[in-house]
């Protein structure tokens, strides 16, 4: 098997909890596509590597989590869009809002809207990987972890209640 067929095969394993992962990132399908895109083109640069891995799930997810927090540090830049001369809310236009009648997209939503290390754990535990694992993935304590869930669901618990 060559390394394009080997990454393919890991991608079609993988990818419906590297959608999910993204998606709790990025709510732009294009903008998705183009991370997912990203994370494909890592992973094939990393196929060299990919012997040496234990944990294949943790390993790919931290390639996710490195990918997908570039892309919200460049995002935060762009919180406010210049339309004619007037400066618009993102948060406020009226194509988003109509993204967020579901109650699965305002639970996305809150999600995107906790501070990143408490996202990360979060997402990574809807994922079914284990306090230890997760704190593989993100290179902190087994504690920092058990912390982070805790107060990640506090908060999404105080959206959800105020929405």
């Amino acid at each position: 098997m060559n390394e394009l067929d080997r990454i393919e095969k890991l991608w079609e394993e993988l990818e419906p909890s590297i959608q999910r992962m993204l998606l709790s990132y990025e709510a732009d399908p294009q903008l998705r596509e183009d991370l997912a895109q990203n994370i494909f083109l890592a992973l094939l640069a990393a196929v060299d590597r990919l012997d040496a891995v234990t944990n294949i799930r943790a390993y790919v997810s931290r390639i996710v989590h490195n990918i997908a927090t570039t892309h919200i540090a460049k995002e935060a830049k762009r919180k406010w869009v210049e339309l004619d001369g007037d400066v618009i809310d993102e948060d406020k236009n009226p194509m988003n809002q109509l993204h967020s009648e579901s109650a699965s997209n305002q639970l996305m939503q809150a999600v995107r809207k906790l501070s990143i290390p408490y996202r990360q754990v979060l997402v990574l535990m809807l994922e079914d990987f284990s306090d230890q694992e997760i704190a593989e993935i993100l290179g902190i304590s087994h504690g920092n972890v058990r912390v982070r869930l805790n107060r990640a669901k506090q908060q999404l618990r105080e959206m959800i209640e105020n929405d």
